[in-house]
């Protein structure tokens, strides 16, 4: 008896037989190697201080100061007075289509100072630390023909409203949005605002 796969000598068997068969174990052994490493996300992409919502939860307008921002969150994207353009950069994210670079743009400060306008009174000695976080990564999976890939976005953004005279935080605003690629039908996308 052998110990091989295929029994030698067995006249049952013919070389052609023996040859296909093990072209078919090779080729499955080949496929199955395939599927598995094809399975392994890319590399993800994080950009900017982490904003958490229980992080966010900590600010009390009137009562929270600069320090205690720059404790939590770490040094502001920027920090914007009125009537400043602002120089900015965006995070590299996965797309469907690949990955999308950051890139610099420049924003307007006074579209950020726009967010609080309606409840407080903007002076001179204000400020807006902005805060923008982002994290991307893709999955993907290759079997044959059939490619399935799954993108995951999650990006956050934080608005302080700062009196630089006083160092207190005066009001708040975040914003979220969680984008999980394909979703199943009748589950909505996690995005939204909060403000204090």
């Amino acid at each position: 008896m052998s110990s091989g796969l295929l029994p030698k000598g067995d006249p049952a068997l013919s070389s052609t037989d023996a040859h296909i068969l093990r072209l078919i174990a090779a080729g499955l052994s080949c496929l199955a190697l395939l599927v598995i490493s094809a399975c392994a996300p890319a590399p993800p992409f994080t950009f900017g201080n982490k904003i958490q919502e229980p992080d966010y939860d900590t600010i009390v307008p009137g009562k929270t100061t600069r320090a205690d921002v720059l404790k939590i969150f770490g040094m502001p994207m920027a920090i914007a007075e009125r009537d400043e353009a602002l120089n900015l950069r965006s995070g590299s994210i996965w797309l469907n289509t690949g990955v999308v670079h950051g890139a610099p743009y420049i924003q307007r400060a006074d579209s950020f100072f726009e967010l609080f306008r309606d409840n407080n009174e903007i002076k001179d000695h204000h400020r807006i630390y902005y805060y923008y976080y982002t994290y991307s990564y893709k999955t993907g999976i290759v079997a044959l023909f059939y490619v399935h890939e799954k993108e995951r976005l999650s990006q956050r953004h934080l608005w302080l409203l700062v009196n630089e005279r006083t160092g207190i935080v005066e009001d708040a605003f975040f914003q979220y949005k969680d984008s999980p690629g394909r979703r199943p039908l009748g589950v909505p996308k996690k995005e939204g605002s909060l403000r204090h």
